[in-house]
């Protein structure tokens, strides 16, 4: 009977299940007491994978190269996801306390801790329920919930968050495989009662492995650590997720209008065509298949928002008046000059909108008079008098 019977791999493994098989039977062999490990974090690794002999040891030279995953099983060092997907999130922890801080965490966020029985330095393993995808037309959410876990996580156990490409520390890597020496910070061991622990459970592997949970999810991470949201956010997305709240969830238009209005205000974007570009990504990436006319009518309808009636926040959002001159350096007199000008433009063009539309709407039949016009255009009399002359030649 296979070892693999009773489990369900991942779609690269069905083809051919020997390279898993062997991995398996190998782990079981090596180290029969981390069993249901192997069972839940090996089948995930790819066919070929990194590995290292020398990664950390004291030898001529430090390599690490690609193995089939039976044959890199063994080694002392590994890496444990794929180029496009995040099986495990890796921490390292450079310090002793790493277990007595494991043991302070809710079950259910609990990683695997591989530790150096001599020194009590440890690599964390998040094995993830759900990999996340990282290759081209991923999603960007997964992504976003991935690093900020792997933050939270770090900063729990004043660790180095690992790219997870990395290779590192093997629960299943033998000491004999070893090229050259382990570099040690002391000349005894200094974890007690840990090293004479892994010197009775099998002497032979490189690490002491402490099993967690199998599977865990982001969000329970996240949930764990929520009171310290705000620590590891950046600021588009504080103002996102906790003064706008979540993206509406009553359709994809909504889904899609929200987190695009969200991006523009973030960006303080008006363009037009960079508006509707956004939208088309978010459509993609969202995978909500909007058709091309509500994509348009999305972005037109912002576009015309942040055209007309946005007004950025910025550091003078406490100064009083719409142009936020109170506070700035300029005197009494000064601001009020600036106010003065603002106003006048803001009349001149006003007026100038309502001249050309009286123009557009004259009837063709009409003699041009400034009563007639007054009325049409809506302008004063008086007005349509001090402009009489730039109507004519405007009217041509």
């Amino acid at each position: 009977m296979k070892a693999l019977d009773l489990i369900k791999l991942p779609n690269w493994h069905n083809k051919n299940d020997k390279i898993i098989d062997k991995s398996l039977k190998q782990s079981c062999e090596i180290a029969p007491h981390l069993k249901n490990l192997a069972n839940n974090l090996i089948i995930n690794m790819p066919r070929m994978v990194r590995a290292s002999q020398n990664l950390k040891s004291i030898s001529i030279e430090k390599s690490s190269h690609l193995f089939r995953l039976d044959n890199a099983i063994s080694l002392p060092w590994i890496s444990f996801n794929t180029d496009k997907a995040i099986n495990c999130l890796l921490l390292d922890i450079d310090h002793d306390e790493g277990l007595a801080m494991w043991e302070d965490l809710p079950d259910n966020i609990k990683p695997h801790l591989v530790i150096d029985p001599w020194s009590g330095r440890s690599l964390a393993i998040i094995q993830l329920a759900t990999p996340v995808l990282t290759g081209e037309g991923a999603r960007l959410g997964p992504q976003f919930l991935a690093n900020l876990a792997h933050e939270m996580m770090a900063s729990y156990f004043e660790a180095t968050a690992l790219p997870h490409s990395n290779v590192v520390k093997n629960p299943w890597g033998l000491s004999s495989n070893i090229i050259g020496t382990l570099s040690r910070r002391s000349q005894q061991p200094s974890t007690g009662i840990l090293w004479d622990t892994h010197q009775q459970i099998n002497p032979e592997l490189c690490w002491h492995t402490v099993p967690g949970k199998y599977e865990i999810e982001l969000r329970d991470i996240i949930d764990v650590f929520k009171s310290y949201y705000e620590n590891y956010a950046p600021k588009s997305t504080k103002r996102k997720f906790i003064n706008r709240g979540e993206p509406s969830s009553l359709g994809k238009n909504c889904l899609i209008f929200d987190l695009l209005r969200f991006w523009c205000y973030d960006h303080n974007e008006s363009s037009f065509q960079a508006i509707y570009q956004k939208c088309i990504d978010l459509d993609f990436q969202e995978n909500t298949n909007l058709p091309k006319s509500d994509i348009k009518s999305i972005s037109k309808s912002i576009s015309k928002f942040m055209n007309t009636r946005f007004n950025p926040r910025t550091n003078l959002d406490s100064r009083r008046g719409i142009m936020g001159l109170k506070g700035s350096p300029l005197n009494k007199e000064e601001r009020q000059r600036v106010s003065a000008r603002r106003t006048h433009s803001i009349q001149n063009d006003r007026r100038d909108a309502k001249i050309k539309w009286g123009l557009e709407n004259f009837p063709k039949d009409k003699k041009l008079s400034q009563r007639v016009f007054s009325k049409i255009s809506g302008l004063s009399l008086k007005t349509v008098e001090r402009n009489w002359e730039n109507i004519k030649n405007m009217a041509g």
